[in-house]
């Protein structure tokens, strides 16, 4: 039985690309296989930065971190590529905002309501309550 699928001798491989903007500024992440491990390239305004990993679990944490670290200091994700998908589109209407999420898979979450505050005047009154339903002589 033979595997269909590029042989990857004779296709050339397009680097993963990250992509985050901030205002005018802009972010690229890239990864890059080397004979004995993958480069990740940082490119933005300054010269490029490059980190070297063997393992690419460690590789995975590293950028995970450094995109978590991104996106809570105002930077946005804007784009991924190469674009792995293929084909047109097969809907009948346009996006709203390219957005490809879908809010009815989203699951129904209802806001949390907060709990009241409970003061000592309120739970003071709420003991002598049960305390006079445990005292009161049953009928």
């Amino acid at each position: 039985m033979r595997a269909h699928g590029p042989i990857n001798g004779f296709v050339e491989q397009q680097p993963t690309t990250w992509t985050f903007t901030r205002g005018d500024d802009r972010l690229n992440i890239s990864r890059q296989d080397v004979d004995d491990g993958t480069m990740l390239i940082v490119a933005g305004d300054g010269a490029p930065r490059s980190y070297f990993f063997r393992e690419i679990g460690r590789l995975e944490v590293f950028q995970r971190d450094m995109e978590t670290l991104l996106l809570k200091t105002g930077w946005s994700f804007t784009s991924f590529s190469p674009e792995k998908r293929r084909g047109r589109d097969r809907r009948g209407w346009p996006r709203k905002h390219d957005d490809r999420r879908r809010w009815w898979t989203d699951g129904a979450r209802l806001p949390r309501q907060p709990k009241p505050k409970s003061t000592p005047a309120s739970d003071a009154s709420v003991a002598k309550r049960e305390e006079a339903k445990v005292l009161s002589p049953k009928t």
